[in-house]
C-alpha cells in the first residue's frame, strides 16, 4: 500500500514540473490526487477477489479492474490536459522532456489493466 503515498508523490512531482502557477494548478493536482487514489483502492480491491479456496472470481475481479481503469484514465486525461495548457509556454527541450516523461508514465502504467486479465484468462 505504499502506492498511496508514492504514485500521488510521482504525478505531483511531473506537474509541479510544468510551472504552472498555483492558482491554475491547484484543483488539477486535487483531481490527479483524488483519480490516483481511486485507482489504487478499487484496484486493491480488485486484486483480493480471491475464493476461499484461491481460485480468482473473474467476475467481480474484471468489474473492479474496470472501475479502478477509469482512475487511471482520469489520471492520464489530467496529465494530458495540464500538458497542453503548458506545451505553449514551454521551451522546446521542457516539450520533448515532459513528452518523453507523460509517454514512459502512460506506457508503464498501461500495463496496469492487464494485470487484471491476464490472471482471468490464462
Amino acid at each position: 500500500m505504499d502506492w498511496t503515498v508514492t504514485t500521488p508523490l510521482l504525478l505531483l512531482a511531473r506537474l509541479l514540473g510544468l510551472r504552472l502557477r498555483t492558482r491554475h494548478i491547484l484543483r488539477p493536482v486535487t483531481l490527479l490526487i483524488l483519480a490516483d487514489l481511486f485507482m489504487i483502492f478499487t484496484g486493491y480491491i480488485g486484486n483480493n477477489q480471491i475464493s476461499d479456496g484461491g481460485v480468482i472470481l473473474a467476475g467481480p475481479r474484471l468489474l473492479w479492474g474496470t472501475i479502478s481503469t477509469v482512475g487511471y484514465l482520469t489520471v492520464v486525461s489530467i496529465m494530458w490536459t495540464q500538458f497542453r495548457t503548458y506545451q505553449r509556454a514551454a521551451t522546446r527541450e521542457e516539450d520533448h522532456s515532459f513528452r518523453t516523461r507523460l509517454l514512459a508514465l502512460v506506457t508503464t502504467w498501461g500495463v496496469y489493466p492487464l494485470g487484471y486479465l491476464v490472471p482471468v484468462l490464462f
